[in-house]
């Protein structure tokens, strides 16, 4: 088999770098094994290099996949959410920030979520849903989504970007892979 490592995150405060692996299997005679995906956490020396041994965590997606993680900026809770699932994944960390299994689940109703930003002042996430939608989710005191609180906002094709995937600067966001494009928060 083989396996491929995903999105990564350095925790801020915290000597903890997160990401997920791939696992992909070989032929076993009566067709391919789907894939195994888990979040995988390590410690990190003053230094920032890898100690001790890593510790991997299944992945809470049925369909396996993670393609999205974030770190609510004051609470000690992980976001992640993937692939082929309609719902958000929220880990509470311990105080080494360790995640704390198994996850709540958050039903959002949409599928695909493969970017999520918290925002700083902690009230909302920020999500790339499939490959067009930017939404908002408004965040209760304990970091979880409020339901009924998902905002959208819808854009046009991008062929060189098929998921939506951004980065945020202030209440700005700039989709990847779109030149000279500059999206407004939907919380804005």
């Amino acid at each position: 088999g083989r396996s491929s490592v995903g999105r990564m995150l350095l925790h801020p405060n915290l000597r903890k770098l997160y990401w997920f692996n791939l696992r992909v299997f070989p032929h076993d005679g009566n067709g391919t094994r789907d894939p195994v995906a888990e979040l995988v956490v390590m410690d990190l020396d003053e230094a920032g290099n890898p100690v001790g041994e890593p510790r991997s965590l299944p992945s809470p997606n049925p369909l396996s996949y993670l393609d999205a993680i974030a770190l609510h900026p004051t609470l000690p809770i992980l976001y992640v959410g993937g692939y082929g699932t309609t719902a958000l994944y929220r880990y509470q960390l311990d105080p080494s920030g360790e995640p704390v299994s198994p996850p709540e689940t958050h039903e959002l109703g949409e599928f695909n979520c493969y970017e999520i930003a918290a925002t700083p002042d902690g009230q909302h996430l920020l999500l790339g849903l499939g490959d067009k939608v930017v939404a908002s989710v408004g965040l209760d005191a304990a970091g979880a989504p409020v339901e009924g609180s998902l905002a959208k906002l819808t854009f046009g094709e991008n062929p060189a970007a098929p998921f939506m995937r951004f980065i945020t600067v202030g209440r700005g966001l700039f989709r990847v892979g779109m030149s000279d494009t500059q999206l407004r928060s939907p919380i804005a």
